[in-house]
């Protein structure tokens, strides 16, 4: 395999449009479907190195429930859960019977549900509909 040429910011910046798009992660510049080339990471300015802008940047309090399209599985469910709800609450959600097999089965059914699409994937056509006891 050839190796990649260095590109300057500038020429990544004439793909940013409709028709051609090309990306960089981790200093890897792709077309998103084949690596392009190398960042000349001299050509990097202080405005082209700036982090992404934060989404309402808030003090989040300690019993304080996150925005809910900040939680993507039941995973992050379970953790606001056990920061927000009386001792007692949690305790009788969070608890299992002895042996713990109902609660590792319902963890394990649980750790594939996602509430929220992951990120490049083609979303334009979504199916949520779920089949729980035989039932639609």
């Amino acid at each position: 395999m050839a190796e990649p040429r260095l590109l300057s910011t500038q020429q990544i910046a004439e793909h940013n449009n409709a028709k051609d798009l090309w990306i960089v992660v981790d200093g890897q510049v792709w077309d998103l479907t084949e690596l392009v080339g190398t960042l000349d990471t001299s050509t990097i300015s202080d405005s082209w190195a700036k982090p992404p802008p934060q989404q309402n940047p808030q003090l989040q309090l300690k019993n304080e429930k996150p925005p809910l399209f900040t939680l993507l599985s039941t995973h992050d469910f379970e953790s606001v859960a056990e920061k927000t709800l009386a001792p007692k609450t949690w305790a009788f959600y969070s608890s299992a019977a002895t042996d713990l097999v109902t609660h590792r089965a319902n963890q394990s059914f649980f750790d594939r549900i996602w509430f929220r699409p992951r990120v490049l994937r083609n979303i334009r056509t979504r199916d949520t509909s779920a089949k729980i006891l035989g039932q639609d």
